[in-house]
């Protein structure tokens, strides 16, 4: 007789309950910063494109902005449109462990691989780079919601951090991505953020006559249209 009552209840707790964000396939894509947490940097990195700085010949550090003394505001700011660059990810479904995650650079377009540099004195946290040839083995989009995921480091987090960058003087800031492992997570330094790298699917073009890169084992993946419309 008081089933009834129930009916409103269970309405409610549909509506409450976390939705599964919704995945489609492509070939290319963007990584996009998303916050995990209440913590956020001043401006906020939420949304941002992960971008490249230059740091040397076929060397670039991963960053989501900068600002340097010439500029006021900091860059990009792009308000959750990406602008970054286009990834893929290379290698065969068969074995995680030999896959990369490559850009496009240069001309002739040459292919560059995302890499973990650890730290010296801890070798399971450390930053994120690209370099010039095949990155770090294993790298890839792993996970039910597709992350940028580091082989051999289940546990941890990516994170953004506030810094300088030696190459370009005291006078440059930028947020940098970095890894912190588990022993660290529960003590991130100051200026530091948790957040995941989501991709959002892009175009990846068809390469000139002539380049060094080559798509031909570009898998594809799952990623998001909009990762800025992802209810979570």
């Amino acid at each position: 007789m008081h089933h009834h009552h129930l009916l409103p209840l269970l309405l409610t707790l549909a509506t409450a309950a976390p939705t599964t964000p919704k995945l489609t396939t492509a070939h290319g894509f963007r990584l996009i910063a998303n916050i995990t947490s209440t913590a956020d940097l001043t401006p906020s990195v939420h949304l941002l494109p992960f971008e490249l700085a230059h740091i040397g010949p076929a060397q670039n550090r991963a960053i989501l902005r900068y600002q340097s003394p010439s500029s006021p505001v900091p860059t990009p700011s792009t308000g959750g449109t990406a602008v970054g660059p286009i990834f893929y990810q290379n290698g065969t479904a068969s074995s995680q462990m030999n896959t990369s995650i490559l850009t496009d650079a240069g001309t002739p377009p040459f292919p560059e691989g995302l890499a973990f540099l650890p730290d010296t004195n801890n070798t399971q946290s450390g930053g994120l780079y690209a370099f010039g040839g095949s990155g770090t083995q294993g790298i890839h989009l792993g996970g039910p919601f597709s992350e940028l995921t580091l082989p051999d480091r289940e546990e941890g987090t990516f994170v953004a951090c506030n810094a300088t960058i030696p190459y370009y003087g005291p006078t440059w800031s930028f947020v940098v991505v970095n890894w912190v492992g588990t022993n660290k997570k529960a003590q991130l330094e100051e200026g530091c953020v948790p957040i995941t790298l989501l991709p959002e699917c892009a175009t990846l073009t068809e390469l000139p006559e002539g380049a060094i890169s080559s798509h031909e084992w570009a898998e594809e993946i799952h990623c998001y249209e909009n990762v800025g419309k992802v209810v979570w």
